[in-house]
């Protein structure tokens, strides 16, 4: 008897014997509904939580928002290790990332950078953008690509200006130069 027939099969029944027939359906598809489903997430998700973050989360969203965008996977226990580990790696990879944007920070913390342009009567030819100041780091041996540097606007004259830099969580200050060239 096919799932439409015992259905049929329900309907026609007395009341008593459907509620009956239907607890015993009930009792036998338990196993197959899944309430709550344990998942993986491979992106950060907002409002649920970052990579690698094993959460618990109803079926419906897993199965119908989460797995299909592939923000998610299924954690089974041999997942969720692997997901652990990778989290674990991740700490130490942040900690001695955050030890050495603090070494850089010290290390450029009050530096002083001069740079030759075309001027006449203090104003330049041009002016000095974020990449020249950038390029003058790395020409000292800065590595640059933890770097960011905030100039509100370039810089159009001759003389001593003052430059924010920002190095991950940590902030400095750089003396910026700027000379005519003869």
């Amino acid at each position: 008897m096919n799932h439409s027939e015992q259905r049929n099969n329900i309907k026609n029944m007395p009341k008593k014997q459907y509620r009956i027939k239907y607890y015993r359906l009930a009792q036998v598809y338990k196993k197959y509904i899944i309430r709550n489903m344990k998942v993986i997430l491979l992106t950060a998700v907002r409002g649920l939580g970052n990579i690698g973050d094993v959460k618990n989360v109803s079926d419906g969203y897993a199965q119908n928002f989460l797995l299909p965008k592939k923000l998610a996977k299924i954690a089974d226990p041999k997942s969720v290790q692997q997901a652990a580990q990778q989290k674990s790696e991740q700490e130490v990879r942040k900690s001695l990332e955050h030890k050495e944007s603090e070494k850089l920070a010290s290390e450029i913390k009050n530096q002083k950078i001069v740079l030759f342009r075309k001027a006449r009567n203090g104003q330049l030819f041009g002016s000095i953008t974020a990449k020249d100041i950038q390029a003058a780091l790395s020409e000292k041996g800065y590595d640059t690509s933890m770097i960011k540097i905030h100039l509100p606007h370039p810089i159009k004259t001759v003389g001593m200006h003052s430059v924010s830099v920002s190095i991950s969580n940590f902030s400095s200050g750089i003396a910026v130069h700027i000379e005519e060239e003869t």
